[in-house]
Formats: structure tokens, C-alpha cells, sequence
């Protein structure tokens, strides 16, 4: 179930601000960044079988030397996927061992 309330709790940027697509419009693809890392990627699928849903893609973090699977997937919006790549990496984060991040809201999806 998609929660619409959900609020990212880390930055989210455009991958490549100011791109647009072939129909003219903003690519909605972001990252998400943590403590100045890449840590995970959503982006809106455009074609084939999974249109329109946003695929989310986690694990890009160079520091924590883990993996937790799965480390991707897809997700109805953009809210979904940016709240299953920010649970992923405080589960990897639980797996090196290391305390769950404080960062608080900087951006969001939406911008």
C-alpha cells in the first residue's frame, strides 16, 4: 500500500537538473544523498511493462561495506520508492553496525 503521507527524511535531488526528456518535460529521476553520499536512485519508468511506476534502485553507498537485499525494485510513486530506498539504507546502516541517521527533511521528490 502506497502511504502518500510519507515524508522523505533525506535529500532528494534531480539526477540530472534541468534534462528533459523526448516529451519536453523534467525527468523525474532522483538520488538521494546522505551525509554528502549517493546512496540510493528513483526514477519514473516511461515505457514497457512498467510504466509509469517509479523504479528504486539502493545499495550505492561506498562507505558501508554490507549488502541487504533486495537492493531494488518498483514502486506506484515517487513517495513509495523514496521511502523503500531510505529504509534500505537505515537497514544496511543496522547491518554495519552503525547508529540510524538524524538527518531531517531537506527536500522532497515534489522539487
Amino acid at each position: 500500500m502506497t502511504d502518500r503521507t510519507y515524508q522523505p527524511k533525506h535529500m532528494w535531488v534531480r539526477t540530472w537538473p534541468g534534462e528533459c526528456g523526448l516529451n519536453g518535460k523534467l525527468l523525474d529521476d532522483f538520488v538521494c544523498i546522505v551525509e554528502g553520499e549517493i546512496v540510493g536512485r528513483i526514477s519514473v519508468q516511461e515505457a514497457g511493462t512498467m510504466r509509469n511506476t517509479y523504479k528504486w534502485d539502493a545499495g550505492h553507498s561506498k562507505r558501508l561495506k554490507v549488502t541487504v537485499m533486495p537492493q531494488g525494485g518498483y514502486a506506484s510513486d515517487a513517495r513509495e520508492a523514496a521511502r523503500l530506498v531510505e529504509e534500505h539504507y537505515e537497514l544496511e546502516r543496522l547491518a554495519a553496525g552503525w547508529p540510524q541517521t538524524t538527518d531531517k527533511l531537506k527536500s522532497h521528490t515534489g522539487n
